[in-house]
């Protein structure tokens, strides 16, 4: 069992290092469909755009042809630091979420979205630590929200499709 297990691990984390990575200029659509222009199939890995010092700027991940993320990249002092994180669903090809990193490698910001790329919640961080929360319904403030104040304290409020039923506490 335990060999077993071992051996499932090894071979998913094997599929993810060895993901081909390819230049943007070598993958081409046809029919929303990516393809590699190398050898004319289905992409799946990586195409990535890179500045003239060789500098990742920006990546797609492809599976089946079908881009699943996007990550756009800092490029501080030769260090590689990704900026934006963006989920696709595959199905209809919209953004799921949406991940703004800091220049020091925290999360900024996360915004989720629903199959209609409606954003459903924000959520903000600083330094790691989530300082608001925000929650949608068809584009409405919708739910609890829940926020830090510059002293620490928590502020909890409700809304109720737009409308706001509970203030700050």
């Amino acid at each position: 069992m335990k060999y077993s297990f071992l051996l499932i691990l090894f071979l998913l984390s094997s599929k993810c290092f060895s993901q081909e990575k390819i230049s943007k200029n070598n993958v081409y659509f046809e029919k929303g469909i990516a393809y590699n222009s190398l050898n004319d199939k289905m992409f799946t890995g990586i195409a990535q755009d890179k500045n003239k010092q060789e500098h990742i700027r920006f990546e797609g991940v492809y599976e089946n042809g079908m881009l699943i993320k996007t990550l756009l990249y800092y490029n501080i002092n030769s260090k590689q630091i990704v900026s934006d994180e963006t989920f696709f669903n595959p199905e209809n090809k919209l953004k799921i979420q949406h991940i703004r990193y800091s220049s020091d490698g925290k999360k900024y910001w996360v915004t989720k979205f629903d199959r209609n790329e409606k954003k459903v919640e924000f959520s903000a961080y600083e330094n790691g630590i989530m300082i608001s929360q925000e929650k949608y319904l068809n584009g409405k403030k919708n739910g609890m929200w829940f926020c830090l104040n510059e002293d620490g304290s928590k502020c909890e409020m409700e809304y109720k499709l737009g409308k706001k039923i509970k203030d700050c506490q």
